[in-house]
């Protein structure tokens, strides 16, 4: 399954994608399966702290159901930097 034939989008907007959580687990895992292709571990790295940062942002109940919804792409995430 190719994503980039069927959802058109920049670089930016998949990982802001990633960031917000947009789309469920395996979007999210399609997104960093095409930018694992040209990503090293520092792009990985950045895109966590970035998560990071957003998480921060958010208050309450939002921050908790982000901690819990994150989960599981954060940990793909350091998956894909730690092939590097």
């Amino acid at each position: 399954f190719n994503l980039t034939d069927y959802w058109q989008k920049s670089e930016t907007e998949y990982i802001n994608d990633i960031i917000l959580l947009h789309g469920n687990f395996g979007y999210r895992r399609a997104i960093l399966q095409i930018l694992s292709a040209s990503f090293n571990k520092e792009d990985f790295e950045d895109i966590l702290n970035k998560m990071e940062k957003y998480e921060n942002s958010l208050k309450g109940l939002e921050r908790t159901e982000y901690e819990i919804y994150s989960t599981d792409t954060k940990e793909l995430i350091k998956y894909y930097q730690y092939q590097f």
